[in-house]
């Protein structure tokens, strides 16, 4: 599995079995994404911490843009 630690399968899990008509394994399904901690690996899903990752260059890549429209950043 590329991501052990992944909330998406889960909830998509939990999905499918309430669109059939199974209440009890979409709970089940849910209660294993509240289960679920990171630990901090190499695999980890990267959702965990998106946070405060998915903006470290943003200033870069906001001059950048800037840039590639040919704007001065004012």
């Amino acid at each position: 599995m590329l991501y052990p630690t992944a909330q998406s399968t889960l909830l998509a899990l939990s999905h499918l079995a309430h669109g059939s008509g199974g209440p009890e394994g979409a709970l089940a399904a849910l209660q294993r994404v509240f289960d679920l901690r990171p630990v901090n690996r190499s695999n980890d899903d990267p959702w965990w911490n998106y946070e405060s990752s998915h903006v470290r260059e943003a200033g870069a890549l906001i001059l950048e843009l800037y840039q590639a429209l040919g704007e001065s950043r004012q």
